[in-house]
């Protein structure tokens, strides 16, 4: 899951990550910066 917020109490969704392990994922934002693209799916 992606999310935007001050603090863990006012976090808010923005979308998920599909078709990757948490290993996976640790090593792609082990970095000092990246950069994330949100696309809008549309609904069925």
């Amino acid at each position: 899951m992606l999310f935007y917020g001050s603090n863990t109490w006012a976090y808010t969704k923005l979308g998920h990550i599909e078709d990757l392990s948490a290993e996976n994922l640790k090593t792609l934002l082990d970095v000092e910066q990246v950069t994330v693209s949100l696309y809008l799916a549309e609904m069925p």
